[in-house]
């Protein structure tokens, strides 16, 4: 299964807004779990907040043709646009390493804070029912979608909302 991401951070501007819309749905599994990435963000240490001032980090996609010609590097604390918040802008998914820190540091770096915003009390779980729709805000969220079993269907309507903005 995908893990936790932000739509298309692998693009010089990602997605603002997404929508699913659940048009047939499994028995048992399929749920959408998204992480509160201002909330992680908030909870870290003042010491973890300086260090992580400035860093930008890659992200790639794991299907290469589906990757810009040039490397996309965002912040690692993003600041949404409207709100002025900070958030968490790395996910386990589509953030591959932090420019300018060795390999071992950066992998190291990566893994606590994915670690630390996957944490349970920074997610939301949506139980999925026929005709659904839910709207959200990619800025300051990561999302997945839960397992199900291979013998049902998950069949979703999904909408992205550009806003021209890149990550600051």
């Amino acid at each position: 299964d995908i893990s936790f991401h932000s739509d298309l951070s692998y693009m010089p501007e990602p997605g603002t807004l997404s929508t699913l819309y659940a048009i047939e749905i499994p028995r048992t599994g399929g749920e959408t779990l998204w992480c509160n990435c201002y909330a992680a963000y908030e909870a870290l240490d003042e010491t973890m907040k300086t260090r992580l001032a400035g860093l930008h980090a890659v992200h790639r996609h794991y299907v290469e043709d589906q990757n810009p010609p040039e490397h996309v590097a965002h912040p690692v604390v993003r600041i949404h646009s409207e709100t002025g918040r900070q958030s968490l802008y790395v996910g386990p998914h589509l953030t591959k390493y932090i420019v300018g820190l060795q390999e071992e540091e950066s992998d190291e770096l990566l893994k606590t804070l994915c670690t630390h915003v996957m944490q349970p009390q920074f997610i939301w779980t949506h139980e999925w029912r026929v005709d659904d729709l839910v709207i959200w805000d990619n800025r300051p969220t990561m999302h997945r979608r839960a397992p199900f079993p291979e013998t049902e269907r998950r069949i979703m309507k999904r909408t992205q909302v550009f806003g021209h903005e890149i990550p600051v």
